[in-house]
């Protein structure tokens, strides 16, 4: 099982970050927005390749 948390961002040629490609239909379905955090995993079951996501609820500070 390979389990990543991945930050949803916008990116800028001038910086150094990765990407990570979100289907609009999954943004769509939990609401995210940019910067939004969400956990990911991939399981096989019966032969097949299963993808779960989970947001992640962070809770911002005044510093950020």
């Amino acid at each position: 099982m390979v389990e990543k948390t991945r930050l949803l961002t916008k990116n800028y040629q001038s910086s150094h970050i990765l990407i990570s490609v979100v289907p609009f239909s999954v943004v769509r379905q939990f609401g995210l927005v940019e910067y939004d955090e969400f956990e990911w995993s991939i399981t096989t079951i019966e032969g097949e390749l299963v993808v779960k996501i989970k947001p992640v609820k962070v809770e911002k500070t005044d510093e950020e």
